[in-house]
């Protein structure tokens, strides 16, 4: 237990969690009782009020590091929260850009839709990362970057819909161009087909992944959203957004514009896109 000491110039309590050798993982909690002996407890950063208040839904944590985060740093976490332990942190993480706007649209096409951009860092778990700024000289920092380019962007570790990302971007510098792209993880559509924070699936949050041999099993997953369509390998659906660019479509409509249309039981021999 760590003594919180109040601050009258702000109203707010603050204490100091004691200084770890590196390499130690830290899990933390807050916890309030008042002069009529209620408590409440702040175990995590969810927005879900049960969850944030469950130890064992997960923790505020950290890793002690004696060096620049990552994206494995920010993107890492052993709880089903999903939830990254450095949110709120302003850093500068690096990778290679696997989704400009030649392949996902700078304005997501719904509101529960991703969009421009990602990076990563390799094709190991916990190695792709969501770019999004509303900075205009920022935004026109990232709209000039290419799949393949190298980069170092500054901003603040975010979750928007418990999806992990470096938002409010302030700085973006292109090291190089035309690197090769991580190779996708192939994986079985069940894979993803799990609930939110698992962490067999959220290792891949953000990663570039692919499904071989799957059939289209219904064009309209949730609540009738268009945008969506699921697709299984015969493991178990997963959903596939039309946030990504390209010339397929479960909508009859897009015939206008010229895009193949997606029926139940349509075959796909693979299929490429970001986790989200």
């Amino acid at each position: 237990t760590i003594t919180m000491t109040y601050h009258t110039s702000d109203s707010t309590w603050a204490g100091v969690i004691p200084k770890e050798p590196v390499g130690t993982f830290v899990k933390y909690f807050v916890q309030v009782a008042d002069s009529f002996a209620q408590v409440v407890r702040l175990a995590n950063s969810s927005t879900n009020t049960g969850i944030a208040a469950d130890t064992s839904k997960g923790f505020f944590f950290y890793t002690v590091l004696n060096r620049p985060l990552t994206i494995e740093d920010v993107q890492y976490t052993p709880y089903i929260n999903g939830r990254s332990g450095y949110q709120g942190a302003v850093t500068s993480l690096s990778g290679i850009i696997t989704a400009d706007t030649a392949h996902i649209d700078m304005n997501p096409v719904t509101t529960g839709s991703t969009n421009a951009w990602y990076m990563q860092s390799g094709n190991q778990p916990w190695s792709g990362i969501w770019l999004s700024t509303s900075d205009t000289t920022a935004q026109k920092a990232l709209a000039a970057l290419k799949n393949g380019d190298s980069v170092t962007v500054t901003g603040t570790v975010q979750e928007q819909f418990d999806v992990t990302r470096l938002g409010n971007i302030t700085a973006v510098n292109k090291i190089s161009s035309g690197n090769p792209e991580p190779a996708p993880i192939v994986c079985h559509t069940s894979d993803l087909n799990v609930p939110n924070g698992t962490p067999s699936a959220e290792q891949y949050e953000s990663m570039l992944v692919k499904f071989n041999n799957v059939t289209v099993t219904d064009l309209n997953p949730t609540f009738s959203d268009q945008t969506e369509y699921t697709v299984s390998d015969g493991t178990g659906g997963v959903v596939v957004q039309h946030s990504g660019k390209n010339q397929y479509s479960n909508v009859a409509a897009d015939t206008l514009l010229g895009k193949t249309i997606f029926h139940v039981g349509s075959k796909i021999g693979s299929l490429t896109g970001i986790v989200y």
